[in-house]
């Protein structure tokens, strides 16, 4: 989750961070049963819809698209939100790349396929029309009879390090389950564990679950890829917003903790990080220098170090949380506050915003060894503190009959035209 701003001339609780949110209805995708269901059982066989189940499944709320945690308080109705704006869409799409001119540092987040019966349908219309090759979700599901040329990389979440005891052990078959028939494996281990509303993990509790994981996981897949942390940032945090710790004091941690526990470096393949500008101050939310300043920090914190020197960089999730040029709180029944949109929402810029950033990713990948990125995100739902979704969505919709907007043309492009060709 990005960091929601603060009312304007109101007091801004943390209690407000989950009691704003608003209930997503995920049933049938199933989160890891690690999440609060102690004694839960193993993954079930695949269900009618291609997907593999977990069972177990505690009650979550969406945040930003992706699953947060359940806070108490009265539910949302399905009316009070809305997926707006809808960037404009051709019914006219582009023909598939041909073979061989696929750009695979170009990846994809899959949110919005909340419809049971058109789940495999929806996802592969996703990566037919994007021709993304490599994807991921924030639930741990295995689809089946996806595209064959696409590669889904799986999630862990941490979840305040509730990786332990009994809730552990559905998780732990799933990881082996999908390491033992899909190998090579790609695993995220946590979800912007230095941000309240995500994984919010201490480093203490992230540095045991990262053992612990990485030693299943290459335990049955000895050629799996770990990627982490997948922190929020490096070094700016957010303004007018209650802040969370940068990704820099949060890793430092971390590290420490890991080598006077384990007496070893973090066990990642890949270092990851997202970048989102959030400074609520200005709207719409859109700094592409700011992204490039977290990237070229980071790398040059990993050069500072000769374990870490010569591993990749993956941007795991980079993209805009809020594109109007004005906002307006307004307090509901339950003394919730709500972000309005007011003014315009600036497709323009957003537009210029996401093709400076793909130049600049580009133009500096190789120097910065940054192997792949990933947008966020498929199709858009409205955030946990407003009922409009504010941000660049690549498809009108998530349904089997979804077209690509502004934003997933400019995407795809990319995608099917390499810079040699371009």
């Amino acid at each position: 989750m990005k960091k929601r701003p603060v009312p304007a001339n109101k007091q801004y609780l943390w209690a407000w961070l989950g009691g704003c949110l608003v209930a997503a209805a995920l049933a049938g995708w199933g989160l890891a049963s690690f999440l609060g269901q102690p004694g839960a059982a193993p993954p079930g066989p695949v269900n009618q819809t291609g997907y593999r189940p977990l069972v177990g499944t505690p009650s979550v709320t969406a945040v930003h698209g992706k699953p947060g945690l359940t806070t108490p308080g009265p539910a949302t109705g399905p009316d009070d939100r809305t997926q707006s704006p809808v960037p404009a869409t051709s019914n006219s799409q582009t023909a598939p790349a041909a073979a061989g001119a696929i750009d695979e540092r170009y990846g994809l987040i899959v949110t919005g396929l909340v419809n049971e019966a058109d789940k495999i349908a929806s996802l592969n219309r996703t990566l037919e029309l994007s021709q993304a090759r490599w994807w991921y979700q924030y639930t741990p599901d295995r689809p089946a009879n996806l595209k064959p040329d696409t590669r889904q990389i799986y999630m862990v979440r941490t979840w305040h390090g509730g990786m332990a005891g009994e809730n552990f052990k559905g998780w732990m078959q799933f990881v082996q389950e999908t390491a033992r028939f899909n190998r090579p494996t790609y695993w995220l281990i946590g979800n912007e564990p230095n941000t309240p509303g995500q994984d919010d993990t201490t480093p203490e509790a992230y540095a045991a679950a990262l053992h612990e994981a990485n030693r299943l996981i290459r335990a049955t897949d000895p050629q799996a890829t770990i990627i982490g942390p997948n922190i929020l940032n490096f070094d700016d945090t957010c303004r007018a917003c209650p802040g969370f710790t940068s990704g820099r004091a949060w890793l430092e941690q971390v590290r420490k903790i890991y080598r006077d526990r384990y007496q070893a470096e973090l066990p990642f393949d890949v270092w990851s990080i997202h970048t989102y500008n959030l400074n609520w101050e200005k709207l719409p939310l859109i700094d592409q220098a700011q992204d490039a300043r977290q990237l070229e920090a980071f790398r040059a914190y990993l050069d500072s170090t000769p374990a870490t020197r010569d591993k990749p960089i993956w941007l795991t999730e980079f993209g805009v949380v809020w594109g109007y040029d004005g906002l307006e709180w307004q307090k509901d029944a339950r003394g919730a506050w709500t972000a309005l949109p007011r003014g315009t929402y600036r497709q323009d810029l957003l537009e210029k915003y996401l093709t400076g950033s793909l130049d600049w990713l580009d133009n500096n990948a190789a120097r910065l060894k940054i192997e792949r990125w990933f947008l966020f995100t498929s199709y858009g739902e409205a955030e946990g503190f407003s009922r409009t979704f504010g941000g660049i969505a690549l498809f009108d919709s998530s349904s089997p009959a979804a077209n690509l907007t502004g934003f997933g043309r400019i995407y795809s492009e990319r995608i099917k035209n390499p810079p040699a060709r371009r």
